[in-house]
């Protein structure tokens, strides 16, 4: 199930401002939110997370591979919900104790009125 929930995040690498995973199901969890974003460094294609504690943040920079590898080490029994930041839209995921995931979309709007900054 937690498949559905990487496959948009590498399908929409090119769209994807961040992922955030937060929403911890145990309250001992070492990290109490996860970020993912797609960065270039040195002509590759990597993906970089940041793990927040109380007090500090974690940088770690994966392939795809690795990457897939995390969520289902990480991910998988300790996090409830991951909102993907896209260009165009927000991409919400609410996961329960047993696995299921619900899906929600929501289209971002331009605001043509908005007063410009001087």
């Amino acid at each position: 199930m937690i498949s559905k929930i990487i496959n948009e995040i590498i399908e929409n690498r090119e769209k994807l401002i961040k992922a955030s995973i937060s929403d911890t199901q145990e309250k001992s969890a070492e990290y109490k939110k996860i970020v993912v974003r797609a960065v270039d460094i040195k002509n590759n294609q990597l993906w970089q997370i940041e793990k927040y504690t109380d007090k500090q943040v974690f940088h770690q920079n994966f392939d795809t591979k690795n990457l897939v590898d995390f969520f289902n080490k990480e991910i998988i029994k300790k996090y409830k919900q991951v909102l993907l930041s896209l260009s165009d839209k927000d991409v919400q995921f609410f996961i329960n104790k047993d696995g299921t995931i619900k899906r929600n979309s929501q289209r971002k709007f331009e605001c043509k009125n908005r007063p410009q900054p001087r």
